[in-house]
């Protein structure tokens, strides 16, 4: 008599991270963004901001900035500002989950602040900054077309004013951004 052998097919699946939401769509809304400095107060910036996953891990965002602050020099002397600001920020997720993504970034940006003391335009500057980053962005399961985002760096700035002014724009220091995206 002659013995059949029976196999069992085992499937085996791939380890692979979860999809992503929104990976290929657009997504735009509000970015706001704190600093804080060695010698000024918070500087705080409200924004459009413009977000895109091109792949699961791999996602750009470029936002615009405006925001005023109230400055006090070692000299005594206080003055406001006027400050604008765009940036460009390339994101990379090791971690994607079903509704969640946490990144990790390089924003990079070019901003122009007016100074003034009694309502008076007193001097302006131009500046770039660099600042490496983390954050998150999470989705609810049921409005996955709503992200909302979290991250915190530390800014690194400098000035090109074309002038030898005592005092330079500083906004080095820890930064911290929070926001909501609509995905189209």
């Amino acid at each position: 008599m002659k013995k059949k052998n029976s196999a069992v097919l085992i499937e085996a699946g791939s380890a692979t991270a979860a999809e992503g939401p929104n990976v290929g769509k657009v997504g735009i809304g509000p970015q706001v963004i704190n600093m804080w400095t060695d010698y000024a107060d918070p500087f705080s910036g409200a924004g459009l901001s413009v977000r895109w996953w091109a792949t699961n891990e791999f996602g750009v965002e470029g936002n615009v900035y405006y925001g005023t602050t109230d400055e006090d020099f070692p000299d005594g002397m206080e003055y406001t500002s006027d400050t604008i600001l765009g940036t460009l920020k390339l994101m990379y997720a090791p971690v994607v989950n079903e509704n969640s993504r946490f990144y990790v970034g390089l924003e990079s940006g070019l901003g122009s602040s007016s100074w003034g003391e009694d309502g008076s335009e007193v001097d302006s500057d131009d500046f770039y900054l660099i600042q490496p980053l983390i954050g998150t962005e999470f989705n609810f399961s049921e409005f996955t077309e709503v992200g909302f985002n979290f991250d915190v760096g530390y800014r690194f700035t400098g000035e090109d004013d074309g002038d030898d002014s005592d005092y330079e724009y500083d906004l080095r220091g820890v930064a911290v951004g929070f926001g909501a995206h609509y995905y189209f």
